[in-house]
């Protein structure tokens, strides 16, 4: 049997660099329903 090392690309396409304002955007929406994920876990437990 012979061992297959090469990787194929899955067609999947690189990443781009997103603009940073994009990006810290970005961030802090994902920070902002952290936030509230982790409020309504509490609030549900209670």
């Amino acid at each position: 049997m012979v061992e297959r090392r090469v990787k194929k690309s899955t067609g999947r396409p690189k990443k781009k660099l997103l603009d940073k304002a994009v990006e810290k955007d970005l961030i802090a929406e994902n920070q902002r329903l952290r936030e509230l994920n982790e409020y309504l876990e509490a609030e549900l437990h209670t």
